[in-house]
């Protein structure tokens, strides 16, 4: 756009500049409001929750599941698909190092690039590791313990055999990654970039969390600061000292404050580069 605008100011001649000039504004101004608007001709959006109801099956995942992980196969029309944590995603950016990890859970085979990863076509181990506890099904899993049939919607309830919780603690001095006898950690999360645990560790060690690592994430143990790392390819550890500590995980995208700043310095760059220059051909001679 800006080779644009300089082609036209140099084709007008003395004449035609301040005509050009007013023309070029224009289409600047169309531009701003074109941005906005011109990418979503590529999403088009469908009303959601116009899947089936299944009472009897929201009541038992609302009792049982409690922080634990669903499959949900996304071709069955259930409404409740976004209502539990799906360790399934589709998304067309996600981090290398933890799309490579899961994409090896998911027994893809090597080199695969997809968007969506579906959970409930994985392994039962690798289910178990991700902290998965039911899966639906559009056809019933030999490896999995069925649980029952949906009517109405031809899919099968899956329970998933010693599914990992959200968050546990392993020893660090015995190197092999065991549970720590005697401990215990409470996961909760109240919102989506938030994350609290509640931890009684007879000894030291690492709590890790069924949860992609990423470098937004930061953690304070008892209001103190303390490194996030990332373990198995995937999940997030803490280490945390012996007693009961209260853990706290944000997460904050990187870059906002940058992106903004610079989002800001473009329109002060051209305002100082490009408009006493423009001022100044606008003027007329005087006679």
């Amino acid at each position: 756009f800006g080779a644009a605008f300089d082609l036209l100011l140099r084709l007008g001649g003395k004449n035609a500049r301040p005509a050009t000039i007013a023309a070029v504004s224009c289409l600047a101004v169309f531009h701003l409001f074109d941005l906005g608007s011109h990418d979503r001709c590529f999403i088009r959006q469908w009303p959601y929750g116009t899947g089936l109801e299944v009472p009897s099956l929201r009541g038992f995942l609302d009792h049982e599941l409690k922080d634990q992980r669903v499959g949900i196969d996304i071709t069955i029309p259930l409404a409740l698909n976004k209502r539990y944590d799906d360790a399934g995603f589709f998304d067309s950016i996600a981090l290398a190092s933890s799309y490579d990890s899961i994409s090896r859970l998911a027994s893809l085979p090597e080199g695969s690039n997809l968007e969506r990863i579906d959970a409930s076509s994985m392994p039962a181990n690798s289910l178990a590791k991700l902290g998965v506890k039911y899966t639906i099904n559009s056809v019933q899993r030999d490896d999995l313990v069925l649980i029952g049939t949906l009517s109405g919607t031809q899919g099968f309830l899956h329970a998933v055999p010693n599914p990992s919780p959200r968050a546990f603690a392993i020893a660090r001095s015995s190197g092999t990654g065991e549970p720590i006898p005697g401990s215990s950690v409470v996961y909760e999360r109240p919102s989506p970039d938030r994350i609290l645990l509640t931890a009684n560790l007879a000894s030291e060690g690492t709590i890790k969390v069924v949860e992609s690592w990423d470098i937004g994430w930061t953690a304070e143990i008892d209001g103190r600061k303390a490194s996030v790392e990332k373990h198995d390819g995937f999940m997030m550890g803490v280490d945390v000292p012996a007693g009961e500590h209260e853990i706290t995980l944000r997460f904050r995208t990187p870059g906002v404050l940058a992106g903004f700043l610079l989002s800001l310095l473009g329109p002060i760059l051209f305002a100082c580069i490009f408009i006493p220059d423009i001022i100044k051909k606008l003027k007329i001679p005087e006679r």
